[in-house]
Protein backbone atom coordinates (compact mmCIF):
# COMPACT_ATOMS: atom_id res chain seq x y z
CA UNK A 1 0.00 0.00 0.00
CA UNK A 2 1.18 3.62 -0.79
CA UNK A 3 0.19 7.24 0.26
CA UNK A 4 -0.97 8.16 -2.57
CA UNK A 5 -4.63 9.88 -2.73
CA UNK A 6 -6.60 8.18 -5.45
CA UNK A 7 -9.58 10.63 -6.92
CA UNK A 8 -12.38 9.38 -9.31
CA UNK A 9 -13.78 12.03 -11.44
CA UNK A 10 -16.12 12.44 -14.03
CA UNK A 11 -18.22 15.09 -16.12
CA UNK A 12 -20.92 15.43 -13.36
CA UNK A 13 -21.08 18.42 -10.95
CA UNK A 14 -19.65 16.41 -7.97
CA UNK A 15 -16.13 16.35 -9.69
CA UNK A 16 -15.10 19.73 -8.37
CA UNK A 17 -16.28 18.72 -4.62
CA UNK A 18 -13.94 15.33 -5.40
CA UNK A 19 -11.06 17.55 -6.33
CA UNK A 20 -10.99 20.13 -3.38
CA UNK A 21 -11.19 17.29 -1.11
CA UNK A 22 -8.88 15.40 -2.90
CA UNK A 23 -6.47 18.59 -2.51
CA UNK A 24 -6.88 19.38 1.18
CA UNK A 25 -6.21 15.87 2.64
CA UNK A 26 -2.76 16.21 -0.10
CA UNK A 27 -1.81 19.37 1.45
CA UNK A 28 -1.97 18.19 5.13
CA UNK A 29 -0.67 15.07 4.36
CA UNK A 30 1.34 15.53 1.61
CA UNK A 31 0.82 12.81 -0.42
CA UNK A 32 0.27 12.99 -4.00
CA UNK A 33 -2.87 12.75 -5.57
CA UNK A 34 -3.82 10.58 -8.85
CA UNK A 35 -7.29 11.70 -10.45
CA UNK A 36 -8.68 8.85 -12.32
CA UNK A 37 -11.37 9.27 -15.10
CA UNK A 38 -13.15 5.61 -16.24
CA UNK A 39 -14.79 5.61 -19.67
CA UNK A 40 -17.21 2.87 -18.70
CA UNK A 41 -19.75 0.84 -20.79
CA UNK A 42 -21.94 4.08 -21.45
CA UNK A 43 -19.26 5.50 -23.81
CA UNK A 44 -18.39 2.04 -25.83
CA UNK A 45 -19.61 1.92 -29.20
CA UNK A 46 -22.75 0.62 -30.47
CA UNK A 47 -23.21 -2.73 -31.18
CA UNK A 48 -26.56 -2.92 -32.87
CA UNK A 49 -26.77 -4.30 -36.38
CA UNK A 50 -28.58 -1.17 -37.83
CA UNK A 51 -28.37 -2.49 -41.35
CA UNK A 52 -31.91 -4.97 -41.46
CA UNK A 53 -32.66 -6.54 -44.36
CA UNK A 54 -31.63 -3.97 -47.10
CA UNK A 55 -29.80 -4.96 -50.19
CA UNK A 56 -25.60 -6.31 -49.95
CA UNK A 57 -24.21 -3.60 -51.33
CA UNK A 58 -26.44 -0.75 -49.57
CA UNK A 59 -25.65 -3.04 -46.04
CA UNK A 60 -21.84 -3.14 -46.90
CA UNK A 61 -21.95 0.78 -47.16
CA UNK A 62 -24.25 1.36 -44.05
CA UNK A 63 -22.00 -1.20 -42.07
CA UNK A 64 -18.33 1.19 -43.33
CA UNK A 65 -20.16 4.56 -42.42
CA UNK A 66 -21.18 3.08 -38.87
CA UNK A 67 -17.56 1.59 -38.14
CA UNK A 68 -16.54 5.15 -38.83
CA UNK A 69 -18.92 7.03 -36.42
CA UNK A 70 -18.45 4.39 -34.04
CA UNK A 71 -14.42 4.84 -34.27
CA UNK A 72 -15.19 8.66 -34.24
CA UNK A 73 -17.61 8.72 -31.34
CA UNK A 74 -14.61 6.44 -29.51
CA UNK A 75 -12.35 9.53 -30.29
CA UNK A 76 -14.08 12.18 -28.98
CA UNK A 77 -14.87 10.59 -25.64
CA UNK A 78 -11.20 9.59 -25.07
CA UNK A 79 -10.57 13.44 -25.79
CA UNK A 80 -13.55 14.51 -23.18
CA UNK A 81 -12.11 12.06 -21.18
CA UNK A 82 -8.70 13.75 -21.06
CA UNK A 83 -10.60 16.92 -20.46
CA UNK A 84 -11.99 16.15 -17.89
CA UNK A 85 -8.97 15.27 -16.20
CA UNK A 86 -7.11 18.13 -17.37
CA UNK A 87 -10.03 20.50 -15.58
CA UNK A 88 -9.66 18.07 -12.44
CA UNK A 89 -5.57 18.63 -12.41
CA UNK A 90 -6.51 22.57 -12.65
CA UNK A 91 -8.74 22.32 -9.96
CA UNK A 92 -6.55 20.02 -7.82
CA UNK A 93 -3.55 22.30 -8.46
CA UNK A 94 -5.30 25.42 -7.96
CA UNK A 95 -5.96 24.13 -4.69
CA UNK A 96 -2.25 23.55 -3.26
CA UNK A 97 -1.70 19.95 -4.41
CA UNK A 98 1.71 19.70 -6.12
CA UNK A 99 2.38 16.22 -7.14
CA UNK A 100 -0.40 15.04 -9.20
CA UNK A 101 -0.96 12.98 -11.90
CA UNK A 102 -3.92 11.57 -14.28
CA UNK A 103 -5.04 8.20 -15.54
CA UNK A 104 -7.24 7.82 -18.13
CA UNK A 105 -8.56 3.82 -17.87
CA UNK A 106 -11.31 2.07 -19.57
CA UNK A 107 -13.92 -0.44 -17.84
CA UNK A 108 -16.27 -0.67 -14.91
CA UNK A 109 -15.62 1.82 -11.50
CA UNK A 110 -16.01 -1.03 -8.96
CA UNK A 111 -13.71 -3.04 -11.27
CA UNK A 112 -11.50 0.04 -11.03
CA UNK A 113 -11.69 0.59 -7.61
CA UNK A 114 -10.91 -2.93 -7.07
CA UNK A 115 -7.55 -3.01 -9.06
CA UNK A 116 -6.57 0.01 -7.67
CA UNK A 117 -7.12 0.39 -4.03
CA UNK A 118 -4.10 -1.47 -2.82
CA UNK A 119 -2.03 1.55 -4.58
CA UNK A 120 -4.36 4.02 -2.22
CA UNK A 121 -4.23 5.31 1.27
CA UNK A 122 -7.66 7.29 0.07
CA UNK A 123 -9.47 7.48 -2.09
CA UNK A 124 -12.07 10.04 -3.00
CA UNK A 125 -15.73 9.37 -5.23
CA UNK A 126 -18.51 11.38 -5.47
CA UNK A 127 -21.78 11.39 -3.92
CA UNK A 128 -23.19 10.60 -7.56
CA UNK A 129 -22.05 10.62 -11.24
CA UNK A 130 -22.60 11.39 -14.54
CA UNK A 131 -26.18 9.78 -14.34
CA UNK A 132 -27.20 11.07 -11.12
CA UNK A 133 -30.24 12.27 -12.33
CA UNK A 134 -31.08 8.65 -13.62
CA UNK A 135 -29.94 6.46 -10.26
CA UNK A 136 -31.71 8.49 -7.43
CA UNK A 137 -32.87 5.47 -5.76
CA UNK A 138 -29.56 4.28 -5.94
CA UNK A 139 -28.16 5.19 -3.31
Amino acid sequence: MTDKIIALVDGSIYSESVCAHAAWIATRTGAPVELIHILGRRDAPETTDLSGSIRLGARSKLLEDLAELDAQRAKLVGHRGRAILDDARAIVEEAGATDVTTRLRRGDVVETISEVEGEARVMVIGKRGEAADFAKGHL
